[in-house]
């Protein structure tokens, strides 16, 4: 919404400097000499609105584009229950520092809630903490696993190969 309003003001702010700027060159012409005098300073000071509406413009324009970005990270990540920036970044042809970024403002929009594993430059969903596996050693040897497993993920020992 704020996007939106912002938008609209960029739109009509650029339109009165447009006028402005056409208003100060159209008085350059004028017959009157002092018309003529105060045209071109008026033209020129219209460049301030241009600027500051263009800028909104940007501005919005800018904030639209994450939003969208924002949208197909979250959408992405709710579809695992573990995914890491690597995965993520090939699925979304985004960078992994950018994809940080993105899944930061996307918690703090409550739009996503879960964790990233700084061991295993993985993001876990808030969902997932509710179904991780009981399994924190082997159950053959005895060797502390090397990661979180979810329910209905094969759990493999990396040190002696054995499946539970």
């Amino acid at each position: 919404m704020k996007r939106k309003i912002i938008f609209t003001l960029g739109i009509l702010i650029s339109f009165f400097g447009l006028f402005l700027f056409f208003l100060g060159i159209g008085m350059v012409f004028d017959v009157n000499a002092k018309a003529a005098e105060a045209g071109l300073p008026i033209a020129v000071f219209s460049f301030s609105f241009i600027t500051i509406g263009g800028l909104m413009l940007y501005w919005a324009q800018n904030e639209s584009k994450k939003d969208v970005q924002i949208q197909l990270v979250v959408s992405t990540v709710k579809t695992y229950r573990r995914i890491s920036m690597e995965k993520l970044s090939g699925l979304t042809s985004l960078a992994p520092v950018q994809l940080r970024k993105i899944i930061g403002r996307a918690i703090n929009r409550q739009l996503l809630a879960g964790y990233f594993d700084r061991g295993s430059d993985e993001f876990y969903t808030g969902e997932s903490e509710k179904q991780k596996s009981p399994h924190k050693f082997c159950a053959v040897c005895g060797a502390p696993l090397g990661r979180v497993y979810y329910e209905g993920e094969t759990i493999r020992c990396e040190h002696c190969g054995a499946v539970m």
